[in-house]
């Protein structure tokens, strides 16, 4: 149960759930995120030196200059052999990059600036009250779509672009298995469009 203006309302089931199962995970992460800023704050003003891009930069850009055109060869040469070793590889880093970011949205200051106003925003509207709390009816798939649709017209034409070329174009990963996907995610896309934006 959580007060909302004044009124008390209950969690759906699945949301009971899903903040008993937060409230732990962030039991967890806060004390680890302490010892961890504790530990780091002594190095911060080395960390975030103004130059220390600049340095990283120098050391960076004349490395790549000879790396790539060798590993362009490398990897033309020996496609078949370093395509699997790329895609695992790729995966590992999508995978841990994805663990980092749910810790560090999870941390404190990620909680305050990034969590908690997405949240807010979802549950200010009637959509996402009945999404969450147990009062009338369950919303619709499309009726929660304009809650995810960003505002912001750079974001939406970037949302587009996602869906129409990584997405879009990803089916043609997939030889002939891609065209029946296609069947699917045309209509899902303009659902998607079409109730988003409108």
């Amino acid at each position: 149960r959580r007060l909302v203006k004044g009124e008390m309302m209950e969690f759906r089931p699945e949301f009971a759930v899903v903040m008993g199962t937060f409230d732990n995970v962030v039991s967890f992460i806060d004390p680890m995120y302490k010892r961890v800023e504790t530990t780091v704050g002594i190095a911060l003003p080395v960390i975030y030196n103004k130059y220390m891009g600049l340095f990283v930069a120098m050391m960076f850009i004349p490395a790549m200059a000879c790396v790539i055109p060798f590993g362009i060869i490398a990897f033309t040469i020996g496609l078949p052999l370093f395509l699997p070793i790329a895609i695992v590889t790729g995966i590992l880093v999508l995978f841990n990059t994805l663990i980092l970011g749910l810790i560090l949205l999870l941390s404190p200051p990620g909680r305050k600036n990034l969590l908690q106003p997405f949240v807010d925003s979802i549950l200010e509207e009637d959509v996402g009250k009945r999404l969450v709390y147990n009062v009338g009816t369950r919303p619709k798939p499309w009726e929660l779509l304009p809650l995810f649709i960003p505002k912001h017209p750079l974001f939406q034409l970037w949302l587009c672009l996602f869906m129409d070329f990584v997405i879009g174009n990803a089916t043609y990963l997939l030889p002939f298995i891609g065209e029946g996907f296609d069947l699917i995610w045309g209509p899902v896309q303009v659902r998607t469009s079409h109730d988003g934006w409108h």
